[in-house]
């Protein structure tokens, strides 16, 4: 059970924790609303459609926005622990830096479990399911650019054509031809208005007083009606396919992936997808040993610049990480590159918590002796 100081220490880790990791998470869904908001008015897309487009991009914002939370606040915590000397009130009660904060790496580790989660199951489920969801926006969005007075056959084996706008919006003196037919027969549509309107499944044109024409010549068959509804499946389009089974490898779940490694015609980017998601996911870790020595600073030093430099240790351990998966990804590095750049920067950070454990600061000059 967690002793009254680590309840204590956990609570300080906590609160920031959240905020930052709803705040980023905030900034990062007004960013998307912002980009996609205008396609989706524009599409006239279901809000359930947009609810969902959403909610799919959600865990590749946490798989960022985890790591930096958790950075982040426990860099506040040490900083609010040695400001307040608290800190040094520990140490003279015989506990160590990291006996003090060992139930933030226990949290630590409960979300390197969540980031494994994330990174091979949730992700590449929610990038699949945006892709789709995607396909149907544009498929959405496939009718033709009407034009008054004009024959149009942007969509395929069908031609429209109208004299011009309503009071109401539908479409005056409507003409439609349609060739669909698998025994090639045309049927032609003449209407006294149309209404066109998008669905999931794509595009309905409804007819209103008017005949249709079925055949040629002598074949030729006319029939009245009063309404008719004409559905265009747009989504079954080529050009708006969704991502089927062979999938690339970023968009494979973790069970998917695996089995495409044994198979003959694996390729670098399968290899380098699946152990980066595990490298991925470490991530929380290897930030726990940086966050605890770039805060622990003399006390003089000002808190600006511990956040300042704390951004960019994590901007650098990002970064190398893309650029060898990338490399990886193409076959220009090996897949163990991926795990030795990881094991670098452990070792690295083993070294300097060792550090500050000893001298308390990090210290890269060595103290003079006095005689």
């Amino acid at each position: 059970m967690f002793s009254t100081l680590n309840l204590y220490i956990l609570r300080l880790w906590a609160m920031p924790f959240v905020v930052i990791f709803v705040l980023i998470n905030a900034i990062f869904l007004i960013r998307k609303v912002s980009i996609w908001l205008p396609i989706l008015v524009e599409h006239e897309a279901p809000m359930q459609l947009t609810l969902s487009l959403f909610v799919s991009m959600m865990p590749m914002d946490m798989v960022m926005t985890i790591p930096i939370a958790f950075f982040f606040a426990l860099i506040k915590l040490v900083l609010d622990l040695q400001g307040s000397s608290e800190l040094d009130v520990m140490y003279a009660g015989g506990q160590s830096i990291l006996n003090i904060l060992a139930p933030v790496f226990w949290a630590g580790v409960l979300l390197t479990f969540v980031m494994f989660l994330l990174t091979l199951q949730l992700v590449p489920m929610g990038k699949v399911f945006s892709h789709n969801i995607s396909a149907k926006l544009n498929a959405l969005n496939a009718a033709p650019s009407f034009e008054p007075q004009r024959f149009i056959n942007d969509i395929d084996d069908m031609v429209f054509y109208f004299d011009g706008k309503n009071s109401d919006g539908s479409y005056a003196h409507f003409m439609l031809t349609d060739s669909r037919s698998k025994t090639g027969e045309v049927v032609t549509y003449f209407s006294e208005k149309a209404v066109l309107s998008r669905v999931d499944t794509g595009l309905v044109v409804s007819l209103f007083s008017g005949s249709q024409l079925i055949g040629e010549k002598d074949q030729l068959r006319s029939v009245k009606f009063s309404n008719y509804d004409i559905v265009v499946p747009l989504t079954e389009s080529k050009r708006y396919l969704e991502l089927g089974p062979n999938k690339p490898p970023g968009y494979m779940d973790a069970f998917s992936l695996f089995h495409a490694l044994s198979l003959d015609n694996v390729t670098p980017a399968h290899i380098a997808n699946w152990h980066f998601r595990w490298v991925l996911a470490l991530s929380v870790l290897v930030l726990f040993c940086y966050a605890v020595p770039i805060s622990l600073r003399a006390k003089r030093s000002k808190q600006g610049a511990v956040f300042l430099f704390a951004s960019l240790v994590m901007w650098a351990i990002n970064q190398t990480e893309m650029i060898v998966f990338r490399k990886t990804e193409l076959g220009l590095l090996p897949w163990w590159s991926l795990w030795l750049v990881l094991a670098l920067f452990v070792v690295i950070g083993l070294w300097l918590l060792w550090m500050v454990q000893q001298r308390g600061v990090i210290l890269f000059k060595r103290m003079k002796r006095t005689s």
